[in-house]
């Protein structure tokens, strides 16, 4: 009986150290990410655009590809006067509106190198501007703008490789859903190997 047992928790240990293997390399490959959001700067009559990557990014990785959309109510006079600083350099793209919101959307059509380290959880603005006729809460990032053929969704490049996260706002956790969700499945798989365990002693 005792032999049994020992073979059947030594087989148990063995699956929950290769799942617990596969989870958490698929935590690395997912946990590479650059969150989005919109605040006001502290200046009056002025918004900027932060990123919030989860990962490290070093000086010689390359941003090369940055698309996002912002929009604010249509038919109010409102004005914005754009500023993005380097590796950034994000310029103007599409305009338009729809359903009583003026949609803008942000590009970066260029690669520059960072320059410098950011690490896990820093916020970094990518973007400023001052406006006119409007108050803070009537810009928000949005992936709504409906424009065929006009590429609008939020969408962050590094290295050539996708690494487009989500709106956050300063109460949102730096930890991606899908991150805690795996530890959520580690854990839960350690206590049913651990109450397996039990039941066979």
């Amino acid at each position: 009986m005792k032999t049994s047992t020992n073979n059947a928790m030594k087989t148990g240990a063995k699956h929950l150290f290769v799942i617990l293997v596969l989870l958490f390399s698929g935590h690395m490959l997912m946990a590479q990410q650059v969150d989005l959001g919109i605040f006001p700067s502290g200046n009056p009559n002025e918004m900027e655009i932060r990123m919030r990557p989860d990962f490290e990014i070093q000086p010689t990785d390359l941003m090369s590809n940055i698309v996002f959309t912002i929009r604010y109510p249509d038919g109010l006079g409102i004005t914005i006067d754009p500023s993005s600083p380097f590796p950034y350099e994000l310029e103007l793209g599409h305009g338009d509106v729809d359903g009583g919101f003026f949609y803008q959307t942000f590009d970066a059509d260029h690669s520059n190198l960072f320059g410098a380290t950011i690490s896990p959880g820093d916020q970094v603005v990518i973007l400023t501007f001052e406006y006119t006729n409007a108050v803070a809460d009537d810009f928000e990032l949005t992936n709504e703008a409906d424009f065929p053929g006009e590429d609008t969704d939020y969408y962050f490049e590094i290295n050539a490789l996708d690494r487009t996260g989500i709106f956050y706002t300063l109460i949102t956790p730096p930890v991606p859903l899908s991150n805690l969700g795996l530890y959520l499945g580690v854990l839960l798989l350690v206590v049913f190997f651990v109450v397996r365990a039990r039941r066979l002693i």
